[in-house]
């Protein structure tokens, strides 16, 4: 890998370095599938490059934080992306954030608020042609929640 970086210096401006720099620490995360050193390596990974690439970036640690179960610092995040200014247009990606959410209301207590995000989820994703596992979890937690 870092051969391929070398390689990379040689025909690239300097200023686009730090980036392809951060590039293998990142693979090597993903690599030991490890979720916080992945978060870091985002973190810093934003740091290098423009302000107007970092959403992605940003929405992914948002992801990373709630799938491990930092619940509140993952749904202050996708708080912006589902009902903030950086919100979604997606008809996908909308409703994987609200799922989200609704994950971590429910790990943080917040019971009203993950029943309502789920629910509204399920407005489009109540009868899929194909249920992805997902959909699934959802229902399971609504149906728990509000029995």
């Amino acid at each position: 890998m870092q051969e391929s970086v070398e390689d990379f210096k040689k025909i690239t401006p300097s200023s686009l370095w730090p980036i392809v720099e951060k590039l293998p620490i990142f693979f090597e995360t993903i690599c030991r599938a490890d979720t916080l050193a992945m978060i870091s390596a985002i973190e810093d990974l934003n740091q290098v490059i423009q302000a107007t690439q970092r959403d992605g970036n940003l929405r992914s640690i948002g992801e990373l934080k709630v799938l491990t179960g930092d619940f509140q610092d993952g749904k202050d995040i996708l708080n912006d992306f589902v009902f903030g200014e950086k919100q979604s247009t997606s008809g996908f990606l909308y409703l994987w954030l609200l799922y989200l959410v609704g994950v971590a209301n429910e790990g943080l207590g917040n019971i009203d608020e993950a029943v309502s995000n789920y629910e509204e989820v399920l407005k489009y994703w109540k009868n899929p042609d194909i249920e992805i596992s997902e959909i699934k979890d959802l229902k399971i937690r609504l149906a728990k929640l509000t029995s």
